[in-house]
C-alpha cells in the first residue's frame, strides 16, 4: 500500500492588486510590485531617490470612459496532485473501485477579469476562467465526465476547459447601505460551510443569481439571494455540472467590532424538479457566533459557535431532521491565530446532513466531499497568519487531528460503526500529494 505523505505547494501569480506571490508548503513569498512604478518614476538606485508623484487620471467624461477606464485583473495558479489509492479487492471496473495506478493531475488555472468604473454606483464585472493540462493530460478519474468516468484511477475534480466564471451588474445605491447584484457570481455565505465558490479546486463554483444586501443602524446587515443555476466544480462537460435551481439564501447579521459577529441564516435548496438531486432538496436554518474578542491591539480570544438544523424541502422524498454544530476556541496574537475546532454533521437511517453547495469543507483529502452515511466528526488545529521574511500575507494551515466516520446519529437510530481515520491516515487506504496552497 502506498504511504505518500501529504505535501502542499502552490505557485501563484496574480495581477490582481498588482502583486505576485509564491507559496510552498503553505508558506508564501509575497512582494508587492505596483504596476505604476514604471510610469511614476519609482525605481532602484540614485536616480530614484526623489520619487515623482504621478498625475491624477482624468475624470471620466462619458459612458465610453466609464467602460474603458476600469480595472483589469488576472491570476495564474499551477497545481500538481498525485493521489495513490488502493483498489477494491475483486473490482473489475472503475465504478466498482478498480485502481490501476496513481491519479496524477498537472493543471494550470488562468483567470482574466475586467471591472468598469462606478457610474452613479453601477459597475459591471466579467471574468473568464480556464484550466489547462501541463504535461500529462487527464490522468485521473472524474465520475460524471464522459471519457474520464471509466479511468481506473482515483478521483481528482479538476476538469479541463475554458468558461465564463463571473459576469454581473452591481449597483451600490449612492448614500445608502443598499446593494443590488444580478448575474453569475462566485458567491458564498458566512465562512462557506453551506455556500461557497470552492476556492480549493482549480475550477471554482459560480452561481447565476440575484441578490441584495441592506446595511442599517449600527452594525446590522440583511442579505437575500435567489439562486437560479449552479455551475459546479466538476465543469460544464459533467452530467451534473450545471444544475438548475429555485433556491433561496438569506441572513441577518450583526457585528460589534472587537467583540462578536452574529449571523442568523437560512439556506433553502430546491433543485428544480431534478429527480437525481432530490435528496439535496433541504431547508437549513442556523445561528453563527464568531469573534475575535479583542483585549487590545495585540491579544484576542478566537472563538466560533455555529449550530444549524436541516429538514427535507421541496421534492425531497425522505424525512430529514438532522443537526450540525461547530465549536472553535483559541488565541490570537497580532495577525496570528491558533485554535482548536470540533465539527459534527449528523447522519443515520439513510439520511445525512448535506452541504451540496460547499465543496468540500471536511479536509483537503476530499475523502469526505459528501457527508458519510453515518455522519462525520472532525477535530482539527488551525494556524493562520504571516511568517516574517517568508510570507507577509495571512495564510491558513490546518491540521486534522482526527476525522472519524463514526455513528453520529440521532438517539432513535441504530448506530452503524464505521472506520476511524487517525492522524496522517486517509480513508480507504489512500494517500495524496497535492502541490498547492
Amino acid at each position: 500500500m502506498p504511504t505518500l505523505p501529504p505535501t502542499l505547494c502552490r505557485f501563484d501569480f496574480s495581477i490582481r492588486g498588482a502583486a505576485r506571490s509564491l507559496a510552498c508548503a503553505g508558506l508564501a513569498l509575497t512582494a508587492a510590485l505596483p504596476l505604476a512604478l514604471a510610469q511614476s518614476g519609482y525605481g532602484v538606485g540614485p536616480a530614484a531617490e526623489v520619487p515623482k508623484i504621478p498625475a491624477a487620471a482624468p475624470a471620466p467624461q462619458g459612458a465610453f470612459d466609464y467602460l474603458t477606464q476600469g480595472k483589469l485583473s488576472g491570476a495564474a495558479r499551477y497545481r500538481y496532485e498525485n493521489y495513490a489509492q488502493d483498489s477494491v479487492p475483486g473490482a473489475t471496473t472503475a465504478a466498482a473501485g478498480r485502481i490501476d495506478g496513481n491519479a496524477v493531475a498537472s493543471t494550470l488555472r488562468l483567470t482574466l477579469g475586467y471591472e468598469t468604473l462606478p457610474c452613479h454606483g453601477l459597475t459591471a464585472f466579467v471574468e473568464g476562467e480556464g484550466v489547462y493540462a501541463v504535461g500529462e493530460d487527464e490522468h485521473y478519474r472524474m465520475t460524471t465526465v464522459p471519457g474520464q468516468s471509466d479511468q481506473p484511477r482515483a478521483v481528482i475534480n479538476d476538469p479541463l476547459g475554458t468558461e465564463l466564471n463571473q459576469a454581473f451588474l452591481k449597483w451600490q445605491l449612492p448614500d445608502t447601505g443598499v446593494m443590488l447584484l444580478a448575474g453569475r457570481e462566485s458567491f458564498f455565505l458566512n465562512n462557506g460551510r453551506f455556500v461557497s465558490y470552492s476556492p480549493w479546486r482549480q475550477n471554482n463554483q459560480s452561481i447565476d443569481l440575484a441578490r441584495t444586501s441592506v446595511k442599517f443602524g449600527d452594525g446590522y446587515t440583511a442579505n437575500y439571494a435567489y439562486l437560479n443555476k449552479v455551475h459546479r466544480v466538476v465543469g460544464a462537460d459533467a452530467t451534473d455540472g450545471d444544475l438548475g435551481m429555485n433556491s433561496h439564501v438569506g441572513s441577518f447579521d450583526y457585528a460589534k467590532m472587537g467583540v462578536f459577529n452574529a449571523s442568523a441564516y437560512a439556506v433553502l435548496l430546491d433543485y428544480d424538479d431534478n429527480a437525481g438531486q432530490a435528496a439535496n432538496d433541504t431547508a437549513t436554518t442556523g445561528l453563527r457566533l464568531t469573534g475575535p474578542y479583542k483585549f487590545d491591539d495585540t491579544w484576542s480570544v478566537v472563538y466560533t459557535a455555529d449550530y444549524a438544523h436541516q429538514t427535507d424541502y421541496a421534492d425531497n422524498p425522505a424525512n430529514v431532521a438532522l443537526d450540525y454544530w461547530c465549536v472553535e476556541l483559541g488565541v490570537g496574537y497580532k495577525a496570528h491565530k491558533a485554535y482548536f475546532g470540533w465539527t459534527v454533521l449528523e447522519g443515520g437511517s439513510g439520511n445525512t446532513f448535506r452541504t451540496p453547495l460547499a465543496h468540500p469543507f471536511n479536509g483537503w483529502t476530499e475523502k469526505f466531499a459528501a457527508t458519510p452515511g453515518s455522519g462525520l466528526d472532525a477535530r482539527y488545529l488551525t494556524f493562520t497568519g504571516p511568517v516574517p521574511g517568508v510570507c507577509e500575507r495571512r495564510r491558513e494551515h490546518r491540521l486534522f487531528l482526527a476525522v472519524t466516520k463514526s455513528p453520529v446519529v440521532k438517539a432513535d437510530d441504530r448506530p452503524r460503526q464505521g472506520p476511524i481515520i487517525r492522524p496522517g491516515q486517509l480513508a480507504g487506504s489512500s494517500a495524496r500529494r497535492s502541490f498547492m496552497r
